[in-house]
């Protein structure tokens, strides 16, 4: 409204009060169907919109946009990877997985990369940044293999979730059906799995809140089920970066390629025991090689 008052109306929009009116209905489907971390990806897109159209001269210099958002660990543990890649019956698929977890490219960047004239492996990541790597023999290997096949990337990322969700289960037994075992779980279907899934996450998300499930909006429902994903190894890697370079934000950033620190800051999710633990592992492992 600050930049674009000449073009656009307040009457048009109505009020958040004012039933029937575009901003009313508009804030009635947040509140109801979108997700947190919907609302928080559309802020930054409109962050982002506002910053070009600066740029070219087409609105007012904008002021800061602060964007606040409670830190979700995305971070995917080393059961939680385990437990997963039990349940990856494809070995193309469950190499991707291992590339992508010592790796800090993302699935899109992966059929991209290549080795370069001075031997570094490169891929050419968002906003056309190029990423570089020096990959171990055990990496290169895997580079190749993914290399030898052509899988889509929603393949890989529905298999990966599939996967999850078996993980899930098998850390709760209680939620399979009347005669089938630990041993059944590879064998169930993902439209049954996803049935069963959902019953243990919304009942935990109720638990958590103190709701029943007649009250929970669609909204909720979706972020009740929110399971880690393919790109959660972005996340795993970049907190044991962190911890390698000693917990040196400025350093984690420039290795991951982030172009802020608080992108960086938001990846990072530390275990204080577990983190010791895995510094500990890391630089014995580095004074041996």
């Amino acid at each position: 409204m600050e930049f674009c008052s000449s073009k656009l109306s307040g009457k048009k929009l109505g009020s958040t009060d004012k039933a029937d009116t575009p901003l009313y209905d508009y804030n009635r489907h947040l509140h109801q169907v979108v997700t947190e971390t919907t609302v928080y990806v559309r802020l930054r897109a409109v962050k982002a919109c506002l910053k070009w159209l600066t740029k070219q001269d087409l609105i007012d210099k904008v002021g800061t946009i602060e964007i606040k958002k409670g830190k979700v660990n995305d971070k995917l543990t080393d059961p939680e990877y385990n437990g997963l890649m039990r349940f990856v019956d494809d070995p193309i698929i469950g190499t991707r997985i291992r590339f992508a977890r010592y790796t800090r490219y993302r699935l899109s960047e992966i059929p991209k990369v290549y080795l370069s004239e001075d031997e570094y492996y490169k891929a050419v990541g968002k906003r056309g940044k190029e990423r570089s790597f020096n990959l171990s023999p055990d990496l290169v290997a895997m580079f190749h293999e993914i290399q030898a096949t052509d899988y889509d990337p929603g393949r890989v990322t529905k298999a990966f979730t599939l996967a999850y969700r078996k993980y899930l289960l098998s850390m709760n037994p209680d939620y399979l059906p009347d005669g089938v075992g630990m041993d059944d779980i590879p064998m169930i279907g993902k439209q049954k799995v996803y049935r069963l899934v959902k019953t243990l996450l919304v009942e935990r998300y109720c638990k958590q809140h103190g709701a029943s499930h007649d009250e929970l909006t669609r909204g909720q429902i979706r972020t009740g089920m929110r399971l880690k994903t393919f790109h959660s190894l972005r996340h795993t890697f970049c907190s044991e970066i962190h911890i390698l370079t000693g917990g040196d934000f400025a350093k984690t950033k420039e290795y991951m390629g982030h172009s802020s620190s608080a992108t960086t800051e938001r990846y990072t999710h530390l275990d204080t025991v577990e983190s010791t633990e895995k510094f500990s592992k890391l630089m014995m492992a580095r004074a041996e090689a």
